[in-house]
C-alpha cells in the first residue's frame, strides 16, 4: 500500500471530479492518492478527500488488472509513476500508475519473489525471493543486472537499498537481517534476530537501517559499526515501517492494529494510533504531504489519520 500525488491524474468521471473539488477541501489538504492491492488480481488507485470534519473518502480513481493470483508486496518509485508489484503466485510486475502493466512477468526465468523495492531515482528495482537472494533489475527494460545472495536459502520478506544504491540489506522469514555491499554484492554483514523481519527501511541522515521485527520491536541497525539496538513500543509483532518524505519520523505498525510515529532523531513515539475496528494491520504508508498516515487491515480496506 502506497500514497502519492502523481502529476496530471485526473478521476475518469470529469462529473465526479468537479463535486469532489466544491464540496470538500482541497485547500487544507493537497490532492493525493492512494494505491492498494489484496487478494484480488489488481491494483486500486483512489483519492483522498475529507470534509470539513475531517471525514474521509476514497472515491475510485481506475483499476489495474495485474496477471497474478493477488497481490502480495508493493513499491512505488519516488515520482509517483510507476508500481512494483509481486504477486501471490511469486510474480514480480512493473506497473505504469495511469496506463497499467508494462512488463507482466519481470526476470522471466526467476520466480518466487516476496519482497520489493525501488532505489529512490526509481531506475532499479530489487526483488527478494524464496531462496535467500535479492536480485536487482532494470525498471525501463526488465533485465536482470545483479544477484545477492544471502547463502541462507530463505525467504526475503522484506528488501531495502540505501539512498546512494551503496548498500543493500534484506530480512527473511528466520530473523536474519543481511547487508551487502551494493556495488560487488558481497555480503557485509549477518545478523539473527531469530524473529521474522517484515520490513526494512533506510534512514540516510542517521546511517541506519530499520527492520521490523516479530518480537514486538523495531531492530535499529548502524551501517557504520554494524551496532545494533532495539527500538522497543509495540506488544504485537511489527509488520510495517515508512519513513516520512523530509526524513525526520517515520511509522511502524503491528499485528493488533497500533500504528506509532517516532521521531527519527531521538528515536521517541510522538503519536500513537489504535485501529478502531481492531483488525490486523497489513501495511501502512507515510503522504508526501508529511501530514499524515495511511494503512491497510484485515477487515477494513484502507484509512488515514491525521499527524
Amino acid at each position: 500500500m502506497v500514497i502519492y500525488q502523481p502529476n496530471g491524474s485526473e478521476t475518469e468521471n470529469e462529473e465526479e471530479r468537479q463535486f469532489l473539488e466544491q464540496n470538500y477541501l482541497p485547500q487544507h489538504m493537497p490532492r493525493q492518492f492512494i494505491a492498494i492491492g489484496g487478494g484480488r488480481s489488481e491494483i486500486k488507485i483512489s483519492e483522498i478527500v475529507a470534509d470539513e470534519d475531517f471525514n474521509v473518502f476514497f472515491p475510485l480513481l481506475y483499476e489495474h488488472p495485474v496477471p497474478s493470483l493477488g497481490i502480495h508486496d508493493m513499491a512505488l518509485t519516488t515520482d509517483s509513476k510507476t508500481i512494483a508489484a509481486v504477486s501471490v503466485d511469486g510474480l514480480l510486475s512493473i506497473v505504469d500508475v495511469k496506463q497499467g502493466v508494462r512488463f507482466e512477468s519481470v526476470g522471466k526465468t526467476i520466480r518466487n519473489f516476496w519482497s520489493v523495492a525501488f532505489d529512490p531515482k526509481g531506475k532499479f528495482v530489487y526483488a527478494g525471493n524464496g531462496t535467500g537472494c535479492v536480485y536487482k533489475f532494470m525498471v525501463d527494460n526488465g533485465h536482470v543486472l545483479q544477484e545477492y545472495n544471502s547463502q541462507r536459502m530463505n525467504t526475503i520478506l522484506c528488501v531495502c537499498p540505501s539512498t546512494n544504491g551503496g548498500y543493500v540489506a534484506s530480512g527473511d522469514f528466520d530473523g536474519w537481517f543481511t547487508l551487502y555491499d551494493g556495488a560487488t554484492s558481497f555480503v557485509l554483514k549477518q545478523i539473527h534476530f531469530k524473529k521474522a523481519l517484515r520490513s526494512i527501511i533506510f534512514a540516510e541522515y542517521l546511517s541506519i537501517f530499520l527492520a521490523a521485527c516479530d518480537d514486538h520491536s523495531v531492530k535499529i541497525v548502524h551501517v557504520q559499526d554494524f551496532d545494533t539496538e532495539p527500538l522497543m513500543g509495540h506488544r504485537s509483532r511489527v509488520v510495517s515501517l515508512d519513513p516520512s518524505p523530509d526524513g525526520r519520523q517515520f511509522t511502524s505498525g503491528s499485528t493488533d492494529g497500533v500504528i506509532k510515529v517516532w521521531d527519527a532523531r531521538c528515536n521517541k513515539c510522538s503519536i500513537t494510533f489504535t485501529n478502531r475496528e481492531k483488525f490486523r494491520l497489513w501495511d501502512l504508508a507515510f503522504a508526501k504531504s508529511n501530514n499524515l498516515v495511511a494503512y491497510v487491515s484485515s477487515g477494513k480496506d484502507q484509512d488515514i489519520y491525521f499527524c
